[in-house]
């Protein structure tokens, strides 16, 4: 269904294919809040053995755990008069700039260009929150259910901390982009754990730790800069989990079929905080 739905959205642009989708497709995406996702769970027996580089991966993240609320400076503002992003990296500001806009302008356009992406990133955490609980279920290794178990609540921080620094900085949460949102349906609905794995620790894991390390080492904020130091760090070790944990899975996996999720060019792309 996914590929069919895809092929049909598919539009090329300079080369490249871009999906796309009519102002009723997007709303019909985002108010699909409800999924039905068959979901396989598997029992282990065995409490002894350890998968030694698993097991070194839980024991890293035990040692990284960090609090919200305690460890987060709020007292840093994100001032509206001031440039939270590199002024000649936006996109809006430029144009602006061509129209006329004063500075005031283009600073507050830089700053819902962020507060876009940053919202794109927190609701992609909820869904890497639904789907790694979706995994501990169903991976087969006891160390994989317990890295799995730590990555819930690693997730929950996540969304909490980009909840707070949107409604306590930006004071609006930007609809989920539809790219996105077809996506990570897609991800949360396949019976597969494989695919699940692929999708969300290898694909959108490490596209999300890239463009967080990204804003937090081009932002002029330090608030900002914090809370992706933070968040990268365990991004690293999830995106490493999926890795380890499918290693030696991928090869007794079958060929692609139509359930497998798909992205599509350009889509890592739509996360950034310059997308529209």
């Amino acid at each position: 269904m996914g590929d069919r739905f895809l092929e049909d959205h598919r539009r090329p642009v300079a080369g490249y294919d871009r999906i796309s989708f009519d102002e009723g497709e997007i709303a019909a995406l985002r108010a699909r809040i409800d999924l039905d996702t068959p979901l396989r769970v598997h029992w282990e027996w065995d409490y002894v053995h350890e998968i030694e580089t698993l097991r070194a991966l839980y024991e890293r993240g035990k040692k990284a755990q960090w609090n919200t609320e305690t460890d987060i400076d709020w007292t840093v503002p994100i001032p509206e008069d001031a440039w939270v992003m590199p002024a000649e990296q936006s996109i809006l500001g430029p144009i602006l700039d061509l129209m006329g806009a004063d500075e005031a302008t283009r600073m507050r356009a830089g700053r819902d260009e962020l507060g876009h992406g940053l919202s794109q990133l927190l609701h992609g955490e909820q869904a890497a929150l639904q789907l790694t609980a979706q995994l501990v279920n169903t991976v087969p290794d006891m160390d994989a259910k317990m890295f799995a178990g730590q990555q819930v609540a690693d997730e929950c921080r996540h969304v909490e901390v980009f909840a707070k620094c949107i409604a306590r900085k930006f004071g609006v949460v930007h609809p989920i982009d539809p790219n996105i949102k077809f996506l990570l349906d897609e991800m949360l609905s396949t019976p597969n754990w494989h695919y699940k794995a692929i999708g969300m620790q290898v694909i959108f894991e490490g596209v999300a730790m890239g463009i967080i390390t990204d804003i937090g080492s081009r932002t002029l904020n330090p608030l900002i800069r914090q809370i992706m130091r933070y968040v990268a760090r365990d991004e690293a070790r999830h995106a490493a989990f999926g890795v380890l944990a499918l290693r030696d899975q991928i090869p007794s996996c079958r060929p692609r079929t139509a359930t497998t999720p798909r992205t599509s060019p350009g889509a890592a792309s739509r996360w950034s905080p310059t997308a529209s």
